[in-house]
């Protein structure tokens, strides 16, 4: 890992020392053509770079080293040499600059402002106080999680809105973003005007959450496929039932386990799950994939058939009709394509309306059918299987037919 760090940060400096050699290969060049008075020449680029700071080497995330990116600019007779500004300024005000300068109108459609004023240190009083930021390409090959944001010249307020959590931070006294203020009773109010500030920008540039969602154009391309079903008839003790060989569970026990995701990876996947039972106790996981971190599990919450669905930690849980004790019935949960739930509890559906977030990446732990046993998805304890009888449990990708989903919950 050192060497590797090592090579990096040479590779980074030799990067730098090139960018030097040759941006002043160009600056000798326009002065001693006599073009140097006559042309604009601006350095940047389209964000910073992470050399470690925060656990990270390449982007994307909103903080400092990769959110403040470099722009420097040489303009003869019109920007005094060696000054600075430190106004908000954003590559969205780049076009309307070129625009500006060459005397061209600039649409009234167009979201940024000319920096000519900037560089002549006449800032208008009416210029920018904050900055808005959204990053929203997950899943992809670099995992960062979807988040939005705003800075002002003092602090800024970041929302990893899909886990449900929020930092600030206090620039001036925290330059290298390292503890969040964001529950500190000193700021609140301080946060309040800054999540006042991101839902303005918002509206301002009319980012509704309705970007590319990269997880649901996955799941709308899955095709529907029946993972598994077990009938039972080849399990010890399973007995006969009107749905089909059926088997006993006391709560305590795993029926049926894999190792690893493989075919059963429900990673950004719509899916049906479901079985006929005949519940000997109101709350029990009938089936369960993943643990505290990633996954879903499927039973009965307070005599109700639930789904509980974990991403990044944060739990979901949507709870549907009641189902009796000591009678069959044919249960089903279906996280749809359009990422909400519905439940069909002997044939009649439910739909709920209620939005649950696909599962964002394969889980650690496996399937396990019978009870939840890995590290819990639920609000439960260890002893927190299903009792009572099982038979018929299907599995699918996707959602099948109607007419399948008829057929299943009518008596063998």
């Amino acid at each position: 890992i050192q060497w590797k760090y090592q090579r990096y940060v040479k590779d980074y400096l030799r990067c730098i020392d090139s960018v030097d050699d040759n941006v002043g290969r160009i600056l000798d060049y326009l002065d001693e053509s006599g073009l140097a008075d006559n042309t604009i020449v601006i350095y940047t680029s389209d964000q910073g770079w992470y050399l470690g700071e925060h656990g990270w080497y390449d982007k994307r995330w909103m903080y400092e080293e990769s959110f403040r990116t470099p722009l420097i600019v040489r303009w003869p007779k019109h920007i005094k040499p060696g000054s600075t500004n430190t106004d908000l300024v954003m590559n969205l005000d780049f076009a309307e600059t070129f625009l500006d300068i060459a005397g061209a109108t600039i649409p009234a459609d167009m979201q940024g402002q000319s920096l000519k004023p900037i560089f002549a240190d006449q800032t208008p009083a009416d210029w920018r106080t904050s900055v808005y930021y959204h990053y929203y390409e997950f899943p992809g090959a670099h995992s960062v999680a979807k988040h939005y944001g705003v800075r002002t010249d003092r602090y800024k307020l970041i929302n990893f809105y899909e886990n449900k959590e929020w930092e600030m931070f206090d620039l001036q006294t925290d330059p290298h973003e390292l503890v969040s203020v964001y529950d500190n009773p000193k700021y609140q109010a301080i946060r309040e005007r800054m999540e006042a500030e991101l839902q303005k920008l918002r509206d301002q540039y009319n980012d509704d959450g309705s970007v590319i969602n990269f997880g649901n154009v996955q799941a709308k391309k899955v095709n529907t496929q029946l993972v598994r079903r077990f009938r039972f008839s080849e399990f010890d003790g399973s007995q006969p039932s009107p749905h089909g060989a059926a088997i006993a569970l006391d709560g305590k026990t795993t029926i049926f386990a894999t190792e690893t995701a493989g075919r059963w990876n429900p990673e950004y996947k719509p899916f049906t799950i479901g079985a006929w039972i005949h519940p000997a106790n109101a709350t029990g996981v009938i089936a369960a994939h993943g643990g505290e971190n990633i996954g879903y599990s499927f039973g009965l919450q307070d005599g109700k058939i639930a789904l509980s669905v974990r991403n990044g930690g944060v739990l979901t849980t949507v709870v549907g009709p009641s189902v009796k004790n000591d009678l069959w019935s044919n249960v089903v949960a279906i996280l749809n394509r359009q990422g909400t739930v519905d439940f069909i509890v002997n044939g009649v559906i439910t739909e709920t309306k209620t939005k649950v977030d696909f599962l964002r990446g394969a889980p650690a732990d496996g399937f396990n059918l019978g009870q939840d046993a890995g590290s819990f998805i639920g609000e439960y304890s260890a002893a927190n299987g299903f009792q009572g009888q099982l038979a018929d449990f299907r599995l699918w990708w996707g959602v099948p037919e109607k007419e399948v989903l008829q057929a299943w919950a009518k008596t063998k």
